[in-house]
């Protein structure tokens, strides 16, 4: 049987509840899991909080121009000048004008205008006083105009031009920086010797090139640090047995080629030599008295003859034929890299 016993007395029966209505009351401490001692001592290690490891950052050239922000972290420019705009502080900038011929190179490190760069396009020729362009591409002829000079002045026996476009021209006596757009010339220094031949092989090393004059015996001259300088020294030649027509080219993975008269041989060889001038293979012979301008393309080469012709050669049959007919020309030149 069920006693039914009364809810006074079992409230009474309980302990009372506890409410937290006081703020100034805290509530129970909850035991915690830390590890502690037998005196209930906390021994757990203190958490290692990582201190901040990103590296400070610094002025490497003491500019004033904190690292990130300078555009030429190694060398103090306080001004940041970038001529050029591209990112790249002058000072440490070996293109300060942006017109892709190193400072080194460039007569007018400062101008991108300056001194102009040749067309991929095209070989240029010349007479003793103008400038011509032949189109390779259209196998056209067009005159750029009368040579014009800063200073000392002559008739231009040859003509070259670099991997990076700069036209370099010689009299018989000074050697020219000229503008291939407009036949421009500034006088740049004094030569060595005359010459009647002008190229740009690679140094030795294969990775700028030098500048050879060739003497009518066929001997070649070299001039490093053009156009700052015009320093000669021996570089080679044809040897014994051939002499120079007045001409010769470089292309970069392609060859070098010359024109030349050689001992009991009517006519003008076109001939492969080196990079220092030695003897190669004979490609051809051309019926004229003169061939004082070669220069190629891809797979070919343009002889420009005295009697005005320009014959096209193929460079590895050696078959060849007139393209074009022009002025008497005493020269010509081609970029040594040029486009395929």
């Amino acid at each position: 049987m069920r006693r039914w016993i009364p809810i006074a007395v079992l409230i009474a029966g309980c302990a009372p509840l506890e409410v937290f209505d006081d703020p100034n009351k805290q509530p129970p401490v909850v035991p915690s899991d830390r590890d502690t001692d037998a005196a209930g001592v906390d021994t757990a290690p203190e958490p290692v909080i990582p201190e901040d490891t990103a590296p400070e950052i610094g002025d490497s050239d003491g500019d004033g121009i904190l690292d990130p922000d300078d555009n030429c972290v190694d060398v103090r420019n306080p001004g940041q000048q970038d001529f050029d705009g591209d990112g790249e502080g002058d000072l440490c900038d070996d293109d300060i004008d942006g017109d892709f011929i190193p400072n080194e190179r460039d007569l007018f490190p400062n101008d991108n205008t300056l001194p102009g760069v040749a067309s991929q396009d095209h070989v240029y020729a010349h007479g003793p006083s103008d400038l011509w362009r032949f189109d390779v591409p259209r196998r056209a002829l067009q005159a750029v105009g009368s040579f014009r000079f800063d200073q000392r002045s002559g008739s231009i026996t040859d003509i070259a031009i670099d991997q990076y476009g700069v036209l370099y021209a010689v009299s018989f006596s000074d050697v020219f920086v000229c503008n291939p757009d407009t036949a421009q010339c500034w006088w740049i220094g004094g030569l060595g010797g005359s010459y009647n031949g002008l190229t740009f092989v690679p140094d030795d090393a294969g990775i700028e090139d030098v500048l050879v004059g060739i003497s009518t015996n066929g001997t070649w001259t070299a001039y490093t640090g053009v156009p700052n300088s015009v320093t000669p020294s021996s570089w080679g030649g044809y040897g014994s047995g051939r002499s120079s027509s007045g001409d010769a080219f470089h292309i970069r993975g392609t060859g070098t080629f010359a024109a030349v008269n050689t001992a009991g041989v009517s006519g003008i060889d076109i001939i492969e030599v080196g990079t220092h001038g030695a003897f190669v293979r004979t490609l051809t012979n051309l019926n004229y008295s003169g061939v004082f301008g070669i220069a190629g393309a891809a797979n070919v080469i343009f002889a420009f003859t005295s009697a005005g012709a320009i014959e096209e050669i193929d460079m590895v049959t050696g078959e060849h034929h007139v393209v074009a007919t022009g002025t008497s020309w005493w020269g010509a030149g081609v970029k040594t890299i040029v486009l395929p």
